[in-house]
């Protein structure tokens, strides 16, 4: 009971489930500090801190707001700014990626504020940054590319609607090889074969995808506004740096569930407004091949590969939309 009366003194603090003005009075404070680090900016980018510690090391990236309405990498920056007299070596910047958006954010409608114009991750393909569109979130992309281009690491946090446990999503690198050998396991972890989503992920842009010698890190780290996810964007942001050995390295506990490694493999897109899964759907279901798993209007979905794992179901996918990706069981290769 204590710990329920905890969850739901947190949410009430942060809005979440209240409806009217009470909502939208936090929701208006809220709007008032939106990131830990300011506007002030770092290189003339606003809402970047740079903190340097003067001694040779790996350059970490670690992203809050992707999504203005998952507030969990907040948690995280104030984390790193707390400790920032504790690291041993290199740079950490700490980004605020679209607080225009969250500033639109109301806590009492969780899917609010997620972007002004367009999806903030959805857009790093050359073409797109490149070309001769303007919107909020392509000109904060411009803005702060160069900064994730720098980077060693990225860690790109993020939290779900649905809820589920961690994910740790990547393409796979000698670099992100050798960093996840020293993270604790106490998440999923998601290889993609090749980028699958509708638009390149973050981590996908120019100068991250296909280098080698860097480590683009996906964490997805629970439901939107509980205290659970911010408590595990600050953990893994933590274990990261450990692991970086840009912080003092401490015991890690023994391994506690049942954690898989799965390597992605297709994006399944909605084909029409009436796609509905064939059962309720939190994620890491398996069907044999052939099973079908979801229909599509009319047309049923099949399993084309077994053991087939179901990953990230959307509420409720429309036309065009990303519904489902479809994964296997990883095949481990030693580090």
């Amino acid at each position: 009971m204590p710990e329920v009366r905890k969850e739901a003194a947190h949410r009430r603090a942060h809005g979440y489930g209240q409806t009217g003005s009470a909502a939208s009075g936090r929701a208006a404070m809220r709007a008032a500090v939106p990131d830990p680090i300011g506007p002030a900016g770092w290189a003339g980018v606003p809402h970047v801190l740079r903190i340097d510690t003067g001694r040779a090391g790996p350059h970490l990236v670690v992203n809050a707001l992707t999504h203005g309405n998952e507030v969990c990498g907040l948690a995280a920056l104030r984390a790193v700014l707390r400790r920032r007299k504790a690291l041993l070596r290199g740079v950490v910047t700490l980004v605020a990626a679209n607080p225009a958006a969250h500033r639109r954010h109301d806590p009492a409608m969780p899917q609010s504020g997620r972007f002004i114009d367009e999806d903030l991750n959805r857009l790093w393909a050359r073409a797109r940054l490149r070309g001769p569109e303007h919107n909020a979130e392509l000109d904060r992309a411009r803005a702060l590319a160069p900064i994730y281009r720098s980077a060693d690491i990225l860690l790109d946090i993020h939290s779900m609607a649905t809820g589920g446990p961690p994910l740790l999503m990547f393409h796979p690198t000698r670099a992100a090889d050798r960093l996840l050998a020293r993270l604790p396991r106490d998440h999923h972890r998601i290889r993609f074969a090749a980028p699958i989503h509708t638009g390149r992920l973050l981590v996908e842009q120019p100068g991250l995808l296909g280098r080698q010698d860097k480590a683009a890190f996906v964490v997805e780290c629970g439901r939107h506004g509980t205290r659970a996810t911010d408590a595990y964007a600050v953990r893994i942001t933590l274990a990261l740096l450990r692991a970086a050995g840009m912080l003092r390295a401490r015991a890690s506990g023994p391994v506690r569930g049942v954690w898989q490694d799965v390597t992605a493999l297709r994006m399944v897109r909605a084909r029409s407004d009436a796609f509905r899964f064939g059962r309720p759907l939190a994620g890491f279901e398996r069907v044999a091949e052939g099973e079908i798993y979801a229909h599509d209007g009319m047309r049923p979905l099949r399993a084309p590969f077994g053991p087939c794992i179901l990953l990230l179901p959307r509420l409720a996918p429309k036309r065009g939309g990303e519904a489902v990706i479809l994964a296997l069981p990883t095949r481990r290769k030693p580090v």
